[in-house]
């Protein structure tokens, strides 16, 4: 996801004072209620995020020893399925030269241990 970091942090502190102001006008039970839909949704927002990932050891098909990564939590509609060979001949590579890191990390990517 474009601008991640970004997207995380406003929400994060936009969403605390929202929910400290708003908390302000409602009894003590909605406002805990508030405030834990509130923690659950940034852990959540968390768990999306792109380089939180597990790193596994396997074999290619050509028999040489991998990394594989794979993230937490992915979601379906941004999955993408690239050639190794294109990724080495660098068709994947944007022209204004803002190469993804993980495109040229020597570490494979695999499907998220939990897709959404």
């Amino acid at each position: 996801m474009p601008y991640y970091v970004h997207v995380i942090s406003i929400f994060t502190f936009a969403g605390a004072f929202s929910c400290s102001w708003f908390g302000q006008y409602l009894s003590s039970v909605k406002a805990a209620i508030l405030w834990t839909g509130y923690v659950f949704s940034v852990m959540f927002l968390m768990l999306l995020s792109p380089t939180l990932y597990v790193e596994r050891k396997k074999t290619d098909e050509e028999g040489n020893e991998i990394t594989l990564r794979c993230q937490l939590v992915g979601l379906k509609a941004c999955e993408m399925n690239l050639d190794v060979e294109g990724i080495e001949k660098g068709l994947y590579d944007p022209p204004d030269g803002n190469i993804h890191p993980g495109l040229h990390d020597e570490c494979r990517h695999g499907p998220a241990l939990l897709r959404i």
